[in-house]
């Protein structure tokens, strides 16, 4: 979190933290982060309602909004400190004059839009050099030139906060993989766990560890 507040700062995109917490504890898919307005946010509850989202269609200029994959809208808790800063965002956006379906996270540059695919991506890119997470090389084709960006991305794209949040809901929040499923949009609970419940060696350790006290 620290090299999005890092990039906050640098390009001036002041709730660059906040929409990635959203990411990786809430599980918002991208484009629902994006079509969140301000009153979405349900202090009281700790939570923000799930209503829109935004595709942006190949050729484009700008976003399309249409209602969540599956057609499912839905409320979705989050820690109380993040429900903190997102109030205190909302709360800046009023103060300069947004309304109340206003984007919480609008593109700066142009009112009532979000931030670009592309825009997004470098800056997870950016975020993610600057954090040290793990990278991979960057292919492209003979003759392409530097300034297409720089020659190492983050092996985890930016929807990878929605994986991180499935497992930091189930294993540090203490839900349940229903409650999981729900807050991620999922039709089914059997679909959330094919896609991320994964038994490893570390589960076997800790199911041999059970059974030795048994």
């Amino acid at each position: 979190m620290l090299a999005y507040e890092e990039l906050a700062q640098a390009t001036g995109i002041f709730w660059l933290p906040e929409r990635a917490l959203v990411g990786a504890h809430a599980g918002l898919r991208p484009g629902e982060r994006d079509a969140l307005r301000l009153y979405d946010l349900r202090p009281k509850e700790l939570e923000i309602a799930v209503e829109w989202s935004f595709e942006w269609p190949r050729g484009v200029a700008e976003p399309l909004r249409k209602r969540p994959k599956n057609g499912k809208t839905r409320p979705v808790l989050v820690p109380a400190s993040d429900m903190e800063r997102l109030v205190v965002l909302s709360a800046r956006r009023r103060a300069a004059g947004a309304a109340d379906d206003a984007l919480l996270f609008e593109d700066p540059r142009r009112p009532g839009l979000p931030l670009s695919e592309s825009a997004t991506r470098r800056l997870h890119v950016d975020a993610g050099l600057r954090a040290g997470w793990e990278t991979v090389e960057v292919r492209r084709r003979a003759g392409a030139r530097r300034s297409l960006g720089p020659d190492l991305r983050p092996r985890h794209s930016n929807y990878s906060l929605r994986h991180h949040a499935a497992s930091w809901m189930h294993d540090v929040a203490g839900f349940d993989w229903a409650d999981v499923s729900r807050a991620l949009g999922h039709h089914s609970v059997a679909f959330t766990y094919a896609v991320y419940v994964r038994s490893g060696a570390d589960a076997d350790e800790r199911s041999r560890a059970r059974l030795l006290r048994m």
